[in-house]
């Protein structure tokens, strides 16, 4: 995964690129929860007949799909938290769960009434509302991404600060956080680029709701803020 705080822009294009190439590396499998394993020796997760390195944040999640405490969990040696681990999936039976790996690590474990809308999906819908050469910033972990669009130019000076219109993009893919636009105003604060912002929800849905219609109201929505941060 590409780790990277706010810097200078790039183009949307760009991004998009990017997160697409991400994206080539990643898959999604549903398992019963009978099917899944801790190993004692290594802790990494048996899942069908295939063994995983498994990424802090999943085994956060995996403790919270089962009710452990993360911290004690995190604190046991392998041999006690694969047991604990394995008799909670043992009582969960066949119920089934959204495995997302990265290339052979396990990124994220979820319910498998998760509707995955990955970062390139909104970064593509963006691109039908704005030029791919439109400047954004951007964040992006193994938790979260956060994106903002920024217009080529400063629309109104006040006071010696720049400020313009824009929109901000939330997202997880890992079930950290919901997909978000918001419509901001930011405001330079020194040449090396500091932006300060602040602005409403326009877009806040859970990855619980149809993936289809998350993305057409996320398009529709980008297109009235952007449109509203020109006037």
């Amino acid at each position: 995964m590409v780790h990277r705080l706010f810097h200078s822009p790039v183009a949307l294009g760009e991004l998009h690129q990017r997160l697409e190439h991400i994206k080539s590396h990643q898959r999604d499998e549903i398992h019963p929860a009978f099917d899944l394993r801790l190993e004692e020796d290594t802790g990494f997760l048996k899942a069908g007949r295939s063994t995983h390195h498994v990424q802090p944040h999943a085994r956060r999640l995996l403790a919270q799909k089962l009710r452990i405490p993360g911290q004690f969990l995190a604190r046991l040696p392998h041999e006690l938290a694969a047991a604990n681990v394995n008799h909670f999936l043992r009582e969960k039976g066949s119920q089934p769960l959204m495995i997302r790996y990265e290339g052979t690590q396990v990124r994220a474990i979820l319910s498998d009434r998760y509707k995955a809308v990955d970062h390139p999906d909104l970064t593509a819908k963006l691109l039908h509302v704005v030029p791919e050469s439109t400047p954004v910033r951007y964040e992006l972990s193994a938790t979260m991404m956060v994106v903002q669009l920024l217009p080529s130019e400063s629309q109104h000076a006040t006071n010696g600060f720049d400020l313009f219109g824009g929109i901000t993009v939330t997202n997880s893919e890992t079930g950290f956080a919901v997909v978000g636009l918001k419509a901001m105003v930011f405001r330079t604060l020194c040449l090396n680029g500091l932006v300060l912002g602040g602005g409403a929800s326009v877009v806040r849905r859970r990855h619980t709701r149809d993936a289809n219609e998350t993305l057409n109201e996320f398009q529709q929505r980008a297109r009235e803020a952007w449109s509203d941060a020109g006037e």
